[in-house]
């Protein structure tokens, strides 16, 4: 999964959201700075008994947005079946993924 995210106004940030199926590695970048939200490393990334698990993070300077990604997975077969991401920007909706 890749999704892009453009935020701001007056300070334009693009975020790039990326999340390997196979090894669950699961990272964000802002201007070539990445940073990791799960690390394939972590037993919890690869067996987790939880449906939904939340990743929170902000990013700009000038104009700060707090980002919130939620990742649900279904309860049978969580780990075969196509998966939920909702990306929150300030509160608010911003996109829906549907996907691995």
């Amino acid at each position: 999964m890749i999704i892009t995210l453009s935020l701001g106004n007056k300070e334009k940030t693009e975020v790039l959201i990326q999340r390997n199926w196979f090894n669950g590695n699961f990272t964000y970048s802002v201007d070539g700075d990445e940073k990791e939200l799960r690390s394939p490393l972590n037993p919890t990334t690869h067996f987790s008994p939880k449906q939904k698990n939340s990743y929170q993070f902000s990013v700009g300077l000038a104009e700060t947005h707090k980002v919130l990604v939620e990742h649900t997975r279904a309860v049978m077969l969580g780990g075969i079946l196509p998966q939920k991401f909702e990306f929150f920007v300030n509160g608010k909706l911003h996109t829906t993924y549907k996907g691995y």
